[in-house]
């Protein structure tokens, strides 16, 4: 048997399980970004500024905030 779980079941999963995620849509835009994934990425703004944004952008911003150049 197959059980569904309640939008707060989801709730409490995305902010709690220990990885980071990244939820699209058909069109590659950002639905959902969790904290793990935020702070892995060290985004400037918060997880939520990204909603509605191309996925393809995000993951721009996010390998330019992670992978910096250490001579500055």
């Amino acid at each position: 048997m197959i059980e569904v779980l309640s939008s707060a079941q989801c709730d409490l999963l995305f902010a709690e399980i220990p990885a980071g995620i990244l939820v699209e849509d058909g069109a590659g835009r950002v639905v959902l970004i969790n904290e793990h994934f935020h702070s892995m990425f060290r985004f400037p703004d918060a997880a939520t500024a990204y909603v509605g944004q191309s996925s393809v952008d995000v993951f721009a911003a996010a390998a330019a905030n992670t992978f910096l150049d250490p001579a500055g």
